[in-house]
């Protein structure tokens, strides 16, 4: 492990050098202490709506205030085992990070909050490949897409969107709401205080394949 630390860091600390792309300057300002703070659910909220509006995303290297990108994947490992979606893990695993923010509006220079940020955690291993968007300032998972191949979960995955809104730093409100959508089960739960809700997407054996995919996002009404 010693020696991925040492790759992780060398990575983030080039994260624009090899992409072949001039760096925008920097869209987020960094805080002070902020790093770990806990947001309010007006503050989620403000953030997911923010991103659901994007017309297109920018990478850029922490600022203050943000965790590392060894310290998303760590946040994303430990998501996946809390979420019991962790699958049967290999030796071999592949990890892959990148520091995004939205932008609504191409040239604009507005300057985000650290926790503006997400991100991008793309974990494979064994028969378990997962994208998940980390939370730059909380290092909590807002969005999440895992793939299983060969080796499946034994049943469609009751209870877990209600376990994602609690780790997400929020609280549910009533009781799930399930139904059928083409081959996916579809499953949402309101986020109590707030204009959000969260949705679950779930996909079996489709056209006899020994897949399953799981879909967790929040979203804003």
């Amino acid at each position: 492990m010693a020696g991925m630390d040492l790759i992780l860091k060398a990575r983030e600390g080039q994260l624009l050098a090899e992409s072949g792309e001039a760096a925008w300057e920097q869209p987020v300002v960094g805080r002070q202490g902020k790093e770990g703070q806990i947001l309010t659910t007006g503050q989620v909220e403000a953030v997911v709506s923010y991103w659901e509006r994007r017309r297109a995303l920018t990478i850029h290297n922490p600022v203050k205030g943000q965790i590392s990108m060894e310290e998303s994947i760590k946040a994303g490992n430990k998501w996946l085992a809390e979420m019991g979606m962790d699958g049967k893990r290999g030796k071999e695993e592949a990890v892959h990070a990148m520091l995004e923010t939205a932008i609504l509006e191409e040239g604009t220079e507005e300057s985000l909050e650290p926790y503006y940020s997400l991100w991008n955690v793309q974990i494979s291993s064994g028969s378990m490949q997962a994208v998940l968007y980390v939370n730059a300032v909380t290092g909590q998972v807002w969005d999440a897409r895992i793939v299983f191949t060969e080796i499946l979960p034994e049943k469609e995955p009751y209870g877990k969107l209600r376990r994602f809104v609690e780790l997400s730093g929020l609280e549910a409100s009533g009781a799930e709401k399930s139904w059928r959508y083409g081959d996916w089960m579809v499953t949402r739960l309101e986020i109590d205080g707030s204009g959000m809700y969260a949705t679950m997407n779930w996909l079996s054996g489709f056209n006899g394949a020994d897949t399953a995919t799981a879909d967790f996002q929040l979203r804003v009404e």
